[in-house]
């Protein structure tokens, strides 16, 4: 009878520390994921959906717009483009022509397109290529320039691209100069760390090519800047939410000088886009009254003046399924989220939104 109430005892306590443990996970994922700091506004409907698209596989992503249409990089084919029009009733597949892609090993290309121009770009060769979209052939354009992680383009001048610092190991912003054969400006001011100086300062660079102006969001904190194309910093803004540093544990590995992110860490901004006077900033926290049933079938975004920085309002964009929103681009008063295998386009009313 003795053993039998030890044993009982026994797993009586183990069903309570498990439970015990449990139940601290999920009040340690529910604040990481909710924040009653602040509240969101939710107007009446400011964007609504248009239509969707299956594109058949989750690789795709976006290039950019030229004449009307819509490109599509892949992942897993850099050479292929699949181009639709804005009104998502008609596709076809392009091929580009890649000269000299035989000297490079690749491992990291995206596409990009600017005006009538299409750019391919690996950061981990590093080499950019350009070609005209019609022609369909790219070309070795800068070469052996700097070594990125994330890059933007400005104009036909150069480009601006995020690189590890040779002197301090950490994260800069810098402008690749394609009138000096590539010659490139790094901006150690910029970025600002706050742990480590590489996860911590991890973002996205937009160009607003209506105000001629670059932003950069960053991921980890409540926090985005805006320089001109020369990178001289214009202002510092914050969002809404209010996590101010960095929550996240970096570990550091002396034999191979390596870095690594431990556990889990709290994302601010997930996704953002720029147009006009407007930043879109897609949060996965939850404000004030808000219920997490939303983010089941719906993304959050934010809108940002950036005439005077203030926030204006929140909307949904809603999907038909439990799949996370990879990405969208704003593009006129449209909104292009890639989600799966879908492409959907929402239009953004001109009652809250001057586009």
């Amino acid at each position: 009878m003795k053993t039998k109430t030890i044993i009982l005892l026994l797993l009586g306590c183990t069903f309570f520390g498990v439970g015990f443990v449990s139940v601290l996970f999920l009040m340690s994922e529910e604040k990481m994921q909710r924040n009653n700091a602040f509240q969101r506004r939710y107007p009446h409907h400011p964007s609504e959906k248009i239509k969707e698209l299956d594109i058949q596989f989750n690789s795709y992503y976006i290039a950019g717009f030229y004449n009307d249409s819509i490109y599509l990089g892949n992942h897993m084919a850099p050479s292929h483009l699949l181009v639709t029009d804005l009104e998502l009733t008609d596709t076809i597949h392009i091929r580009l022509e890649i000269t000299e892609s035989e000297q490079y090993p690749f491992s990291n290309v995206n596409a990009k397109i600017s005006d009538s121009n299409i750019y391919l770009m690996d950061g981990t060769v590093p080499i950019i290529y350009k070609g005209k979209i019609k022609e369909r052939i790219v070309s070795p354009f800068i070469k052996e320039s700097a070594y990125f992680s994330r890059i933007s383009i400005i104009d036909t001048t150069g480009f601006v691209v995020k690189s590890m610092s040779n002197k301090t190991s950490k994260y800069v912003l810098g402008k690749i100069e394609t009138g000096g054969e590539g010659s490139v400006r790094l901006h150690d001011d910029l970025l600002e760390a706050q742990i480590d100086g590489v996860f911590d300062t991890d973002g996205m660079i937009l160009n607003n090519y209506q105000n001629k102006q670059l932003i950069y969001v960053y991921y980890y904190r409540n926090e985005y800047f805006i320089t001109d194309y020369y990178l001289n910093l214009i202002e510092k803004r914050k969002t809404i939410d209010t996590i101010s540093k960095a929550q996240l544990e970096v570990i550091s590995y002396s034999t191979n000088n390596k870095r690594t992110l431990k556990g889990n860490q709290v994302i601010v901004n997930s996704n953002s886009a720029t147009y006009g006077n407007y930043l879109f900033i897609n949060s996965p926290r939850l404000g004030k009254y808000e219920s997490e049933d939303n983010l089941k079938h719906a993304s959050i975004i934010d809108v940002y003046n950036l005439t005077d920085g203030n926030y204006l309002l929140s909307f949904y964009l809603y999907h038909h399924n439990r799949e996370n929103l990879k990405e969208f681009k704003v593009y006129k008063n449209r909104i292009y989220a890639l989600i799966e295998n879908d492409i959907i386009v929402y239009e953004l009313k001109d009652t809250y939104f001057d586009l």
